[in-house]
């Protein structure tokens, strides 16, 4: 399992969500870190930058991951129109 990491930019965005989008995305985060390689979570990397996108309805978390660290660092979360 993953350790979830958050900066203070995606704990703010976090704490102005809906209570449903919030535990929605919450989920998805736990459920990637208990295998971030399984299928059907909507990951991709991104394009021009280091780093993935996970897609959570609207939102889009923006994370990176360390491999021997084994820690899902998660950068920002951003509405599906503001987001790279």
């Amino acid at each position: 399992m993953h350790r979830v990491k958050m900066r203070n930019k995606a704990l703010k965005t976090l704490a102005k969500m809906s209570g449903g989008d919030r535990r929605r995305v919450l989920g998805t985060l736990e459920r990637l870190a208990e295998n971030p390689d399984r299928r059907g979570a909507d990951v991709a990397p991104l394009r021009g930058y280091p780093g993935f996108r996970l897609r959570v309805g609207g939102w889009r978390v923006v994370f990176s991951r360390g491999g021997a660290a084994r820690e899902i660092s998660v950068l920002q979360i951003r509405p599906r129109s503001g987001a790279c």
